[in-house]
């Protein structure tokens, strides 16, 4: 049987984000000789240019896609879909095409907002937006507490839940990497690895750490992400203000053998963001053997699976999703997450053992889920519209 065509609407790298990465996860672990995979990528249109130019280079994917649509008979279809207002406009285009043509669609979110986005867009603009996810044969979310995105919109039988994998290099560094008890005169090691932006919380890792200074912990806090202008405050002119040199490292963009030595070097991995679906550097965190700190958000509990053995939720998940927070709420709420972290820090950082378990518990956890294999042989099944092989989630 030939490989069956297959157009690819994503973010693919760069820029280095979870969407991106899970897009090349994804077109790299398809196989050749199953999927003949066509790459429409979407960075190329939405990154930061002005409007004009970004509709532009838009309409040139959905002209490739047109194309695409009357060359390929049997081409599936399988889009990305953003989920800020923007993107639903956007994305639009792209499934007003597919309906046209009668080809199978596979829709697949990454994040946790689709539906905010969705409820805030003018009521003709969402009934328009239902009637063409009406066509649509699939939506995949990360995991099942994710399904109500989409509960209203599509019927539930069409809605499925596929964890996202690591990349393979992580999974091949993490497998060859045995942790080890940290010597006593090695100080705690806290890694946050993600985008600097406020929702991401990485101003709370910075006021934890000044905390940690003021009770005299011998703590060290690795932060490694890219800056986003005027999405927070500047990481370094925080750590000369307060003479933090000592307890903060700020790496910035992490990749490879670089990323890799930070995971080996923590002690704990830390996240503290406001939303989230289900973030990959929780998932590498865990196949390096960390013991995770979160804020319940999102996907995140799902990952453990009701089971918290790995996983220290921090506080409870704040009822800020159906709007934006202000300014000073959210400085509210960095206060006060970094005041309740620093005591479930002190707790691994004095029960090394403790935390030790922890992480390999999350490492079998990460071997038996969350394997760029795994992911791609559910993704595949849904593809192939054949039933998924044993143990593949579903909701």
């Amino acid at each position: 049987m030939p490989p069956r065509p297959l157009a690819m609407i994503a973010s693919f790298p760069p820029p280095m984000t979870g969407q991106g990465l899970a897009a090349r996860i994804l077109c790299d672990g398809l196989k050749p000789e199953d999927f003949r995979i066509y790459q429409l990528n979407l960075s190329d249109s939405v990154r930061g240019d002005a409007a004009f130019w970004r509709i532009l280079k838009c309409s040139g994917l959905a002209t490739r896609l047109f194309a695409l649509c009357l060359r390929e008979k049997d081409l599936i279809i399988y889009l990305q879909m953003g989920f800020g207002r923007a993107s639903i406009f956007r994305d639009m285009l792209f499934l007003t095409l597919s309906r046209l043509f009668g080809k199978r669609l596979i829709v697949h979110v990454h994040g946790s907002g689709f539906r905010v986005a969705f409820d805030s867009l003018p009521r003709p603009v969402q009934a328009m937006e239902r009637h063409l996810l009406s066509g649509i044969e699939k939506a995949i979310v990360l995991s099942p507490s994710l399904a109500d995105m989409f509960r209203g919109l599509i019927a539930d039988d069409r809605i499925c839940a596929v964890p996202n994998g690591v990349s393979e290099d992580v999974l091949c560094a993490a497998a060859a990497f045995a942790r080890r008890p940290r010597p006593k005169d090695k100080p705690f090691q806290v890694l946050y690895l993600s985008n600097l932006l406020r929702m991401k919380g990485y101003e709370t890792i910075l006021r934890a750490a000044l905390l940690a200074k003021r009770a005299g912990l011998d703590w060290h806090f690795d932060i490694a992400g890219p800056q986003i202008p005027g999405q927070g405050i500047d990481p370094e002119a925080y750590i000369q203000q307060h003479a933090l040199d000592d307890f903060i490292t700020w790496h910035g963009l992490a990749l490879g053998d670089k990323k890799m030595a930070l995971y080996k070097n923590a002690d704990c991995f830390v996240l503290t963001s406001f939303f989230e679906g289900q973030p990959l550097c929780i998932l590498e965190a865990m196949h390096f053997a960390l013991p995770v700190i979160a804020k319940p958000v999102g996907g995140i509990p799902d990952i453990f699976s009701q089971d918290e053995t790995g996983f220290v939720p921090l506080g409870h998940a704040p009822d800020i999703h159906g709007s934006r927070p202000s300014p000073k709420e959210l400085d509210a709420h960095i206060e006060q997450d970094a005041e309740a972290l620093l005591p479930l820090l002190r707790a691994l950082a004095d029960a090394p053992e403790r935390a030790l378990d922890m992480g390999r518990h999350n490492q079998k956890l990460a071997m038996d889920i969350y394997t760029p294999a795994y992911h791609c042989t559910c993704m595949a099944a849904i593809f192939s519209d054949t039933p998924k092989s044993d143990g593949c989630p579903s909701l």
